[in-house]
């Protein structure tokens, strides 16, 4: 956590001073893309205003190793296979008119995300399957300032949905996945990003 706290506030730094260089150099179009636990994204803004931005975005991940290791009771060193596709339309809005590097995002995506877990024993898989309706999403970025050029950025945010449909041999163990963070009806997010502003 330190880590990523740390990698925010470069970046914070970074985009503050490019900012103060380039008052003038608004930028109305940019694409980005991004690394988070949800897989790589590829999105296009347009910069309505300095101060808001509107943003689609298309990600996903193929079936692979999970990058995170979940805790999960009863479970003896699990291991995890992870793939996902969505689609979303977020808004960033930057509240402070000189710090244009902070911005408050929030939207809508659809899509899907799955996991099979293996409990570390012979005893079979379980399936988490994210495939709901619209989830909304509420978050803090730091970087991307509506400046022409390179810019880089950092996210972290909450996805909220109705939770995943659970299904494995044992009941018991059903429970605690749900009962873990990988069940949960809201979903941590960070993920990192470089883009091009035009």
């Amino acid at each position: 956590m330190k880590k990523l706290l740390i990698i925010a506030l470069i970046i914070s730094t970074a985009n503050c001073s490019y900012s103060q260089e380039s008052e003038n150099d608004f930028a109305e179009y940019g694409v980005r893309g991004a690394l988070s636990p949800f897989g790589l994204t590829l999105s296009m803004s347009y910069n309505k205003t300095k101060k808001t931005a509107f943003i689609v975005s298309v990600g996903g991940i193929p079936e692979s190793n999970s990058l995170i290791t979940p805790k999960i009771e009863n479970f003896n060193e699990p291991e995890m296979i992870s793939e996902s596709t969505w689609m979303g339309f977020f808004v960033h809005h930057r509240p402070f008119e000189k710090q244009d590097w902070v911005r408050i995002n929030f939207g809508l995506a659809i899509g899907y995300i799955e996991h099979t877990l293996n409990d570390g024993t012979m005893g079979g898989d379980y399936k988490v399957m994210y495939k709901n309706p619209p989830s909304g999403y509420l978050g803090i970025g730091f970087g991307q300032s509506p400046k022409k050029g390179i810019v880089f950025g950092a996210d972290f945010g909450l996805l909220f949905g109705s939770g995943p449909e659970i299904t494995g041999p044992d009941i018991t163990k059903i429970e605690n996945i749900k009962n873990s963070p990988i069940g949960s009806v809201v979903l941590p997010n960070f993920q990192f990003s470089i883009g091009y502003n035009f």
